[in-house]
């Protein structure tokens, strides 16, 4: 039997499954397309556990019903199947009236005795800074003042002069000292041009665009991601479609029925076999 024709098979039994809940059938479609929960999970951006709880129907631990119907919805175009009865089964079990989400918040009162404490624990660090300008300042002057004391004019014995005595002999009296020499001031340091030196501006060098093409003989799950995790493609490709996507490399690329898919990379075509796992590769290109 070739794989057209199963999944024909599973497309003809999809309404038949849908009887038996709403979450098994999705179990059982995922594990006959050959996907894991992880790949689900990778493609759904949902978690393990909430898949997990969807597919064992484990109502007391979902979310609010309106964001149930849309998981179901987005896993059962995921795996091609109506969705529609699948969130009507789901429906009949939890019901449609969900109740109206409110958020309530608890207020403390503020009160005299919650003012106290804190108008005295403000007192007490006024009082530490005060203090501790008072001790700055008292430092600073204790500080000045012997500075100052050190700094002393020499007292000049005065006598009576003659008009006897001759110029030498008074300045001998009076001990006079020659001024001081002054020292040489340095020359002003100059730099010259050669001495600054020079940044060099980047060049910035803008990404090489890398091109992947995709061929499907027959319908295939397909999501490509390129180097920044940008999603360049995710989509259920029909058989006889081409796909061809550009971006900076390297490519992550998921493919569902992979063996009825051709991949080229850059004009090159790759051999993606050994990366199939029960019909689903998983591998990067161009690193």
């Amino acid at each position: 039997m070739s794989k057209r024709q199963q999944i024909e098979i599973d497309t003809e039994t999809e309404g038949q499954e849908l009887d038996a809940g709403w979450g098994v059938p999705l179990r059982e479609m995922r594990i006959r397309r050959g996907m894991s929960i992880e790949d689900v999970s990778s493609t759904l951006h949902l978690e393990i556990k909430l898949l997990e709880n969807i597919e064992a129907e484990a109502l007391e631990k979902l979310p609010p019903a309106s964001f149930v119907k849309g998981y179901l919805r987005n896993y059962a175009k995921l795996l091609d199947m109506e969705h529609e009865a699948l969130v009507s089964a789901f429906a009949k079990v939890c019901g449609d009236n969900e109740p109206a989400l409110t958020q309530v918040a608890r207020y403390k009162e503020a009160s005299s005795k919650d003012a106290a404490p804190r108008y005295a624990t403000w007192l007490v660090v006024a009082v530490l800074l005060v203090s501790l300008g008072i001790w700055w300042w008292s430092t600073l002057m204790t500080s000045a003042t012997e500075e100052d004391a050190e700094v002393s004019i020499p007292a000049v014995e005065t006598e009576l002069v003659s008009s006897e005595e001759s110029p030498s002999e008074i300045m001998t009296k009076l001990a006079i000292e020659p001024a001081p020499e002054l020292k040489e001031v340095p020359e002003e340091i100059s730099i010259t041009a050669e001495e600054v030196p020079v940044v060099e501006t980047p060049v910035l060098v803008e990404p090489i665009q890398s091109t992947l093409k995709l061929v499907f003989e027959e319908d295939s799950w397909v999501e490509v991601n390129d180097a920044k995790g940008k999603r360049l493609y995710v989509n259920m490709a029909r058989a006889g479609q081409t796909k061809t996507v550009e971006g900076e490399a390297p490519f992550k690329v998921l493919l569902g029925n992979a063996p009825a898919v051709t991949v080229e990379f850059n004009g090159e075509l790759y051999n993606q076999s050994k990366h199939n796992r029960k019909g689903v590769a998983r591998f990067t290109l161009g690193e």
